[in-house]
């Protein structure tokens, strides 16, 4: 009898846990449903479009000591070109004599074009929080916003390039820090996620596309 007992007390504990488990699985699906649906209705009217206008006002708008807009700005397509810009970026730049992404480019252009110095020019580079973004972060959300829709295409041909490919590679899956890990911990495997958040296998195509295009 005391047997019979123990084992409906046994059968109740595991259904228990496994109803627990399922049922934590399927909050945690639902909970991931549900930031997919945000993140597809902010693809209407979301707040960024706010800070492309602003970054809009500033490429055009005369500045710094020679008084001069980011027209003149020559991001790899010619000067004052912004369309599809992003997408080719980051790639070399002879008049620079490096590779350089976007931000890197924008400050190149306050310095050389507009007479800043390099301090002014990236002296509030990442704003004051949520209540006021850097002038570069608003130029980058509207230049950006100019590739929206447009296929990446960031050659690999120009040797410097490649210099730089393969050095971000090492450091993708270079581990280290307190913990001993890599960006390739979290990122080299699929079905991985961080409390409710999803995350990306980079070392996929798809993984890539779906992080850099959200």
């Amino acid at each position: 009898m005391q047997s019979m007992k123990r084992r409906t007390s046994i059968n109740a504990f595991l259904l228990a846990a496994l109803g627990a488990v399922f049922g934590g699985a399927y909050a945690q699906s639902s909970a991931v449903d549900e930031i997919a649906k945000y993140r597809e209705a902010l693809q209407d009217g979301n707040p960024a479009e706010l800070w492309e206008a602003r970054g809009e006002e500033l490429w055009r708008k005369l500045q710094g000591p020679k008084n001069v807009s980011f027209t003149t700005c020559d991001l790899g397509l010619g000067p004052g070109v912004v369309k599809g810009a992003y997408a080719a970026l980051p790639r070399y730049f002879p008049d620079a004599g490096r590779v350089m992404d976007l931000e890197c480019r924008l400050v190149f252009c306050m310095v050389n074009q507009q007479g800043m110095t390099e301090a002014d020019a990236t002296k509030n580079k990442f704003g004051n929080g949520n209540q006021q973004k850097s002038n570069l972060e608003a130029l980058a959300a509207y230049v950006t916003s100019q590739s929206r829709g447009v296929k990446m295409n960031v050659s690999l041909d120009e040797p410097h390039v490649r210099d730089m490919y393969a050095l971000g590679e090492s450091m993708f899956f270079y581990r280290g820090g307190t913990h001993d890990f890599a960006c390739a911990t979290c990122h080299g495997d699929d079905g991985k996620r961080i409390r409710l958040q999803d995350l990306p296998n980079l070392t996929k195509v798809e993984g890539a596309q779906k992080a850099y295009t959200t």
